[in-house]
């Protein structure tokens, strides 16, 4: 018997800045880790989607290439750490890259680059703006989010006399000009957030992102096996009223 069944599905690739800006704490318990939660609720809400992960700090790294397996994503996900000092930077173009490298030969319809970040291209040898460029040759949509506030914000730090840690103010400023013309190359949408209920608010957003619909034909064969449990119950009930009748004549 056949049956036929469809959802809708986005191939999406979640770019994630882990430089150590976003080491800060202007959300709680800072801008990686509150980026981190959100991210693990919106895999969870897309059933049918293939996701995958790219970090990038000074330079970009593959995470999870696109896969139905979220389990592997969010464990992946939660590993996830800012990265050390030495190899700190901003390299958004060449994460993009990587990013638009693992969507390109996708057949699906829809297909999307989730780019967090809250700093400015510094590092790498690729222009943000070229990689959006070439993104629109594959048909491949970016939604760009810039985190945390601009000015002084609090970071972690450890006081040398006393070893305990206490929080300094640095300036940071989120190059909003560069996130919102990548979106605005490859059609996507642009949010900024300066807490974590905005950030929440902007993944609940990207989650009514169109859909592709992908119908499924389960075929299902089914046997008919009624003939081989009807005989026995006749012969059953055949031997049973022969034996009745034989003893009935054996007793008179």
């Amino acid at each position: 018997q056949e049956s036929k069944s469809s959802w809708e599905v986005v191939d999406i690739m979640l770019v994630l800045d882990i430089s150590g800006s976003m080491r800060a704490e202007d959300f709680k318990p800072n801008r990686l880790e509150a980026a981190k939660l959100e991210a693990l609720d919106f895999i969870f809400s897309r059933e049918h989607d293939r996701i995958g992960l790219v970090v990038f700090a000074g330079e970009s790294y593959l995470q999870c290439p696109l896969t139905v397996d979220h389990d592997v994503v969010t464990n992946i996900l939660r590993q996830v750490t800012i990265i050390d000092e030495q190899h700190d930077g901003t390299a958004i173009g060449m994460a993009l890259a990587m990013g638009i490298n693992r969507l390109r030969d996708s057949e699906v319809e829809n297909k999307v680059i989730v780019l967090l970040s809250d700093g400015s291209n510094n590092a790498g040898e690729l222009d943000p703006i070229t990689a959006a460029r070439m993104a629109t040759d594959y048909d491949i949509t970016i939604h760009t989010i810039g985190i945390g506030r601009n000015g002084k914000v609090p970071f972690p730090a450890v006081d040398p006399f006393t070893g305990r840690k206490r929080l300094i103010y640095q300036e940071m400023e989120i190059d909003e000009e560069t996130l919102l013309t990548l979106s605005d190359v490859t059609s996507g949408q642009y949010s900024r957030t300066n807490d974590r209920e905005g950030l929440s608010a902007i993944f609940d957003e990207l989650d009514k992102l169109e859909r592709t619909e992908v119908y499924v034909t389960d075929y299902s064969d089914y046997k008919e096996i009624y003939a081989w449990f009807l005989f026995p119950a006749v012969a059953l009930a055949v031997s049973n009223r022969f034996i009745r009748q034989f003893w009935f004549r054996q007793r008179d």
